[in-house]
């Protein structure tokens, strides 16, 4: 019975996360964070110098919810 139960709460768990990613690629980006978004898509990497991390972070700071 105990062994039912385990199985069952990892089933559970495994179905919640795959639900969840799922949602999380089928849901929109808000008209807010767009910009944010394309900047990252675009990003061609850092130099080491974490000049894109620098500027994401000041961006998100601009945006007001």
């Amino acid at each position: 019975m105990e062994f039912i139960l385990i199985v069952g709460i990892i089933v559970a768990a495994s179905l919640i996360y795959i639900g969840s990613i799922y949602a999380n690629q089928t849901t929109e980006i808000p008209e807010s964070c767009k910009q944010a978004y394309l900047d990252a898509q675009n990003c061609s990497g850092c130099s080491g110098s974490g000049s894109c991390l620098t500027r994401a972070l000041e961006s998100i700071k601009e945006i007001k919810l």
